[in-house]
C-alpha cells in the first residue's frame, strides 16, 4: 500500500497523467484504481479527518528533503524523518 499511496500522491503533485506515473510505483492502473476506489469510499476524508482529530501539529513528526543531481537533466531526492526537534527519527511519530 505504501508504494501505491507515493504513487497516487506523486501523480497528484507533479500533474502527470496516470499512465505516466513510474513504474517505481506499480502499475498505472493499480494506482488510478485504488485512488477511484477509496475516492468513492470516502476513504481520503476519513484518513485526513484522523489525522486532524488525533495529533497536534506539534506532535507530527517532520519530513525533509533535497535534490541532488545525479545525472545531467535528472535528480534524485533524499528524504529524512525526524522528531519534532529535528533529531533523526526511526521512521515513526509517538
Amino acid at each position: 500500500d505504501r508504494r501505491v499511496v507515493s504513487g497516487i500522491i506523486h501523480v497528484l503533485q507533479s500533474g502527470c497523467r496516470w499512465p505516466d506515473c513510474p513504474p517505481a510505483y506499480g502499475p498505472p492502473t493499480t494506482i488510478y484504481n485504488r485512488f477511484n476506489r477509496w475516492s468513492r469510499k470516502k476513504l481520503w476524508q476519513k484518513i485526513f479527518a484522523t489525522l486532524a482529530a488525533g495529533a497536534a501539529l506539534s506532535e507530527l513528526g517532520l519530513s525533509a528533503s533535497t535534490a541532488i543531481k545525479a545525472l545531467r537533466g535528472r535528480t534524485t531526492k533524499i528524504h529524512a524523518l525526524t522528531d519534532v526537534r529535528g533529531r533523526p527519527g526511526c521512521g515513526h511519530v509517538g
